[in-house]
């Protein structure tokens, strides 16, 4: 009898310390790192992919005590100085990130760029390194900072003649007939006389001082820099003497740090859409037995990119949710801009909350959840971020997969702000889908298997 007793107690306290054990969040570790040559050129838009080594069929993290299966790839972009950031889980222990299962993993980083084209550089590069990965943060410089050169450094026996500019011809250099180089600039003759005077100005750009092509007597294309020059950058094409007025300015944004291009004969400034862009396929599924929010799919926003007024980000997501039987739980699906990883502490700019009905006492399995265009724009930038946000969730709640699916969309009235405190656009912050079931259950389970975000302006 008393062991019995002993037994009963015993489950009672298991029950009890399981119940009053705090839930724990998925911690990526935010990896970092510019990608150089040995002479210290950057591999500038390079592709970035992290493998999971050795792969394994089904590696786990512990979400809310239970383990989680995820993804062994990630996929990252390099900006001009060959800088790039992905979120890796860690393969082994510290600075509170989740901890790959089993033991004995690595990442395996590679960067792949196009390069510069003989004769000038050497073509395809690549460079790998297979790292562990460990804490909040981590980089990865050192391990990229010698990877194989991009430039030819030998010299090559220049063609043409002594002051003619250069140019691949079929792998050696050719000189450009027309074309002559002196202290004072650069010049190219055309075949009628007519000259395309260029020249440094005092700012260390081109000045492009006149350009004209003429067909039958009339003008259909000519650049007239009317005293402006290139600065800072960008390239100034001034039409005041012809029949578009105005000028536009096409370059690299100091603002959100994207490719720019001012737009409406001079008025606004715009980006091409995919200016900024951070798309995943690794599946993150979630099946804790909470009704608080759980986190899916995220992306890394660098500094300045939301720093705008009026600049967009289009969001499409794309998952699959299932339940036990005779379930009459609803789904919430939130977009959230944090200043910190994971939205577990920091600021918290919750954009888009869409809670659907409930389910008709049935069992879903793996019905399909969409959000095919949801937007965030602008509304104020600066240290104190609002957004104007709207979007509809589209959402399978029937037994049958094949149902039609049921729309709601976001009930905002208002801009949405950060809180407790304001979000700073000039600063790096973090794009997070979250999901949520308003009924708890172990059964229940939400995949996110694709989101694609992007600048559209």
């Amino acid at each position: 009898m008393g062991m019995q007793l002993n037994k009963i107690a015993t489950i009672i306290f298991l029950g009890l310390f399981v119940a009053l054990t705090p839930a724990l969040a998925q911690t990526p570790t935010v990896v970092t790192g510019t990608v150089t040559d040995a002479s210290g050129v950057p591999y500038s838009f390079a592709k970035v992919s992290a493998q999971l080594i050795p792969t394994t069929a089904s590696p786990t993290i512990i979400v809310n005590g239970i383990p989680t299966q995820i993804g062994g790839q990630q996929n990252a972009n390099a900006d001009t100085n060959g800088t790039f950031s992905m979120n890796l889980f860690c393969n082994s222990a510290g600075g509170g990130c989740s901890v790959i299962s089993p033991s004995g993993t690595q990442w395996q980083i590679t960067v792949n760029i196009n390069g510069v084209p003989p004769p000038a550089g050497k073509g395809p590069q690549a460079c790998t390194a297979t790292l562990t990965i460990s804490g909040a943060s981590q980089s990865v410089t050192s391990s990229f900072n010698a990877c194989p050169a991009l430039l030819n450094s030998a010299a090559t026996t220049p063609g043409g003649t002594a002051t003619q500019l250069q140019f691949n011809n079929s792998g050696v250099f050719g000189g450009i007939a027309g074309s002559s180089t002196s202290l004072g600039g650069v010049k190219f003759i055309s075949q009628d006389a007519n000259t395309i005077p260029l020249a440094s100005d005092s700012t260390g750009g081109l000045n492009v001082n006149y350009f004209q092509v003429a067909g039958s007597g009339s003008t259909f294309f000519s650049v007239n820099n009317s005293g402006d020059s290139v600065v800072g950058g960008k390239l100034l094409v001034n039409a005041s003497a012809n029949p578009v007025a105005g000028s536009v300015a096409y370059g690299r944004d100091a603002t959100t740090l994207t490719p720019n291009f001012n737009s409406n004969d001079g008025v606004g400034n715009t980006s091409p859409t995919g200016a900024w862009n951070c798309n995943s396929v690794t599946p993150v599924t979630v099946n804790a037995n909470v009704s608080t929010d759980q986190t899916l799919m995220a992306c890394t926003i660098g500094a300045g990119t939301l720093n705008r007024v009026g600049r967009s980000l289009r969001i499409m997501t794309g998952s699959i949710y299932s339940t036990p039987a005779a379930s009459t739980t609803a789904m919430t699906f939130k977009i959230k801009i944090c200043s910190v990883s994971g939205c577990g502490s920091g600021n918290v700019l919750t954009a888009a909350t869409i809670t659907s009905a409930a389910l008709g006492t049935i069992q879903v399995t793996n019905n399909a959840i969409q959000t095919p265009a949801f937007m965030l724009t602008v509304q104020t930038a600066g240290a104190a971020l609002a957004i104007e946000a709207h979007g509809c969730m589209y959402i399978d709640l029937a037994a049958a997969i094949s149902a039609a699916d049921t729309t709601f969309c976001d009930n905002n009235t208002t801009t949405q702000v950060g809180s407790p405190s304001n979000i700073d656009s000039t600063a790096q912050n973090f794009l997070q889908i979250t999901g949520a079931f308003t009924v708890a259950s172990g059964s229940n389970s939400w995949s996110q298997r694709q989101m694609v975000a992007e600048t559209i302006n």
